[in-house]
């Protein structure tokens, strides 16, 4: 499989995504990487800072916690070849590992389903 027909890190979220509506999970994205049209993207920017974007936050963060003894849960999406986290990723999944948080860190689609079923999802 070349990197043309490896499915895209969105591709994969979306999928995950449906799975988890199909499960019931509850979640919400963070959309760190969304720019709304309509305004200056650098206007845009500093008022999506303003309101508390921070570089580095995880792709989900899941509000059922099954089986992980009432820790939160956030889960990173990576492509499933060639994805790497971010140094601001690194620190902010660091400090919310410190803090309490199950991580999971997913290179596609099925690395993300196993790990929230061994949490119990």
């Amino acid at each position: 499989m070349n990197a043309r027909q490896r499915p895209s890190e969105s591709v994969d979220q979306r999928a995950l995504v449906e799975w988890m509506d199909l499960k019931g999970i509850r979640y919400f994205s963070v959309p760190n990487g969304f720019i709304a049209g309509g305004m200056n993207k650098w206007a845009m920017l500093a008022r999506l800072r303003a309101e508390g974007m921070k570089a580095g936050a995880p792709d989900l963060i899941l509000v059922d916690r099954a089986n992980t003894d009432g820790m939160p849960v956030a889960v990173e999406m990576k492509r499933l070849r060639g994805g790497q986290l971010s140094p601001e990723q690194v620190a902010m999944l660091a400090a919310m590992r410190t803090a309490g948080w199950h991580i999971i860190i997913a290179p596609g689609l099925q690395s993300a389903i196993t790990q929230l079923e061994e949490l119990g999802f």
